[in-house]
């Protein structure tokens, strides 16, 4: 599978499909910076249904969370922040480092200001298009990290 396309929920790609793309995709020798609007591609939970229903509830989650959480911002400082839906202007919540390693973005959500369960959370993005990346997130739990769900941002 190619992704050099945008993909989207609708897509009905399997969360091993995306993963095997997310590995393959090509790296990028320039960090990420600015705005970015989210959408979620593939979620751990759901492929674990049959791939039928899967199909049908993918877009549906996709759709609920577009409408609430916007997407991310990077800043050039190495500092970032979700985006989520207010109705003056996004509001900013779940912060962020980011750091460029291997021609990858790393998220690292162990920063004061959240609270202590999204201090667990871990992301990773890559471009696969011009102004497209494509971000996987992981959930550490001890010392195990487990990938719980892959989204696309998009300029």
């Amino acid at each position: 599978m190619a992704l050099h396309t945008v993909p989207t929920a609708h897509d009905t790609f399997r969360f091993d499909e995306i993963s095997v793309a997310f590995d393959a995709e090509p790296t990028s020798s320039h960090a990420p910076v600015g705005d970015y609007q989210a959408r979620i591609v593939a979620v751990a939970v759901i492929n674990r249904l049959p791939r039928w229903l899967g199909n049908l509830i993918t877009p549906l989650v996709a759709r609920v969370t577009g409408t609430i959480w916007m997407g991310k911002r990077l800043t050039p400082g190495g500092s970032g922040s979700n985006l989520w839906f207010s109705w003056s202007r996004p509001r900013q919540y779940g912060d962020f480092t980011h750091s460029s390693t291997a021609g990858r973005a790393r998220l690292d959500y162990a920063v004061d200001s959240n609270p202590a369960l999204l201090r667990a959370f871990r992301g990773e993005i890559t471009t696969i298009g011009p102004e497209i990346l494509l971000g996987r997130m992981t959930f550490r739990v001890k010392n195990r990290e487990m990938t719980v769900l892959y989204f696309t941002l998009e300029r």
